[in-house]
This record gives C-alpha cells, structure tokens and sequence, in this order.
C-alpha cells in the first residue's frame, strides 16, 4: 500500500530504518506494529530572528514559525559577535561549537573549510559559529581563550568541551559526535 510516497509495513518482525533514495534516514522504528514510523526532525535557528524551528528532512520551503522568513535549508557557519554572543549560545536549543579565530592566522583559515564542513554534516544536530577574536575580545577573555584555532562546544549555555589547534575533518567530526 503506497501512501504519500512513503510504503506503509503492514508487519514488522524487527526494527528498520526508512531511507531515502540519497540513503540519508528520514525514518525509524523500533516498536513492532503497522504505522509506527517517526520521521527524523532537525532543528535550524532563524537567520533573522534567532528563533529555533524544526524541520523535517525531505520537506522543501520551510518558513520560520515566529517570522515567516525562510530558513536555510544546509548547514553554514554564522558570524557571532560580543553582542550576539547570549542570543546565539544561550538561548540555542541544539549544541553549539564555536570555531575562535583571526583572520591574520593561518592555521585559522586551514581550520575553516573543516569548520563549514561539520556544519554542513551535522546540520540540524548541531548549530556552528565563528568568533573574531580580534574584533570581540570581551567574550575571548571571558573564555581565557589563548591560543587560535580554538574550537568549543556549548550545550544549554555553558562550555561542554574545547580543544586548540588545528584539527583534520576525521579527528574533528570524532570529536563532535561525542557533543551530538
């Protein structure tokens, strides 16, 4: 029986995934039974207002729920700032890694196309920016950050975990998925 593009089990002997043509999951279930398929959900803040919506993957066209504006359907780095800093980080409903650098460093712009690769990975799992440290030090030294590249990951708020250094896209993905 096909409904709405997605084929509905009538008996299920064992837990599945529902993938797409792409065999990303957008599907799952661990019950048995017929229908109990839950869709996979992720979570995107608003560029214009801030707020967090939920997507569903597969679904084109998603507007934010307190503005209307259109949200991004990929993962990208956003540009935090001292005065964006608690709109960004605190009140995010996701984790999120903050990626401290300069633009006069160059193990900074070797971290960076890695830094948009993890936000394209983990879109929706995870929310990604960038700090200019130079530009916003009341925040770095809040942070005691020393040295750049710094990377740091925030849940609720608060720092979860940090690490300095260039990091490659295999040790830094390692590194997020404990965070994600």
């Amino acid at each position: 029986m096909k409904t709405a593009g997605i084929r509905l089990i009538t008996a299920i002997a064992r837990p599945f995934r529902l993938t797409s043509p792409g065999n990303t999951t957008v599907g799952s279930c661990n019950r048995q039974g017929a229908g109990y398929i839950r869709i996979m959900e992720k979570y995107v803040a608003c560029p214009a207002c801030g707020a967090t919506n939920r997507l569903v993957e597969g679904k084109s066209g998603a507007k934010c729920g307190a503005c209307k504006s259109p949200l991004p359907v990929e993962g990208r780095v956003e540009t935090v700032t001292d005065a964006s800093w608690g709109k960004f980080v605190s009140t995010a409903r996701l984790p999120v890694l903050i990626d401290f650098w300069a633009p006069w460093c160059g193990p900074c712009r070797m971290v960076g196309p890695v830094v948009e690769e993890m936000a394209r990975k983990h879109f929706g799992r995870l929310r990604v920016g960038k700090l200019n440290t130079d530009e916003n030090p009341v925040t770095s030294s809040n942070f005691q950050i020393r040295s750049i590249p710094t990377l740091a990951v925030f849940r609720d708020g608060q720092l979860v975990d940090r690490v300095s250094g260039a990091l490659p896209a295999a040790q830094m993905d390692e590194w997020l998925r404990k965070h994600v």
